[in-house]
């Protein structure tokens, strides 16, 4: 059995660059940007597969997992390729929204 440290690194939330997104260290046309906004669509879509799964049957595959560790690993690492291979269309938003309120900001402060 697995402890809950363990456990814990084997989320998706685990690969997730919360620092540098806390700290506002993104700006348009870095490749932070780019890897933020896909990041976060790999943990959001992992998290929605999560969910899914909780609604199978015990008999099927990884419906019987009780540490839910198999079964994780298998959400994080679809949500990752799905996230890489174009998604479902979250990364795109977040990274015109990053790029929105950036131009915001620019054109909002004064010129010396």
């Amino acid at each position: 059995m697995l402890s809950s440290t363990t456990n814990s690194l084997l989320s998706p939330a685990a690969s997730f660059d919360f620092a540098n997104t806390s700290r506002g260290s993104l700006s348009p046309g870095k490749a932070k940007n780019v890897n933020v906004a896909t990041d976060f669509e790999s943990l959001f879509t992992s998290q929605m597969l999560k969910e899914m799964r909780k609604s199978l049957d015990p008999e099927t595959m990884f419906g019987s997992d009780p540490g839910d560790v198999y079964g994780g690993m298998f959400d994080q690492f679809v949500g990752q390729q799905i996230a890489q291979s174009g998604g479902i269309g979250i990364a795109k938003m977040v990274r015109e929204t990053l790029k929105r309120e950036s131009q915001a900001k620019e054109s909002s402060m004064p010129v010396n």
